[in-house]
């Protein structure tokens, strides 16, 4: 899902005076839970909850190597997410939105949210 490119991973509290190349891009991802509700009722296991959700990909790229990497970089994050449904359908992308969000210290920044829903039993 990611374009062929080589996966890079970054871990959280890792800032950019943390970064050893300061000509690569990079990514942050966040999962964020934002309202849920019950949709049935049952014994404990068998309550079917509903959720929203939120994933938010920031990407970063050095000013240097231009907004078309940024660009390039946002689509495949984009493609990863549109059109997704994961748990045997049971949790499901319902918008994917790219956004230009400017400079950020020495980089540009694009972020994509993608919103969902999925559903869970408890």
């Amino acid at each position: 899902m990611n374009g062929g490119a080589v996966a890079r991973v970054e871990w959280d509290a890792v800032g950019d005076a943390d970064l050893k190349d300061k000509d690569d891009a990079f990514a942050r991802v966040k999962f964020l839970t934002l309202s849920g509700r019950q949709t049935s009722f049952g014994p404990p296991g068998g309550r079917r909850f509903t959720n929203n959700f939120a994933v938010s990909v920031e990407i970063y790229v050095p000013r240097g190597r231009g907004r078309r990497v940024a660009d390039e970089l946002a689509q495949i994050a984009v493609a990863a997410f549109e059109g997704v449904a994961l748990q045997g359908g049971d949790a499901f992308f319902t918008g994917v939105y790219p956004k230009e969000a400017g400079a950020y210290a020495n980089y540009w920044e694009i972020d994509v949210a993608a919103y969902g829903q999925y559903t869970s039993l408890a």
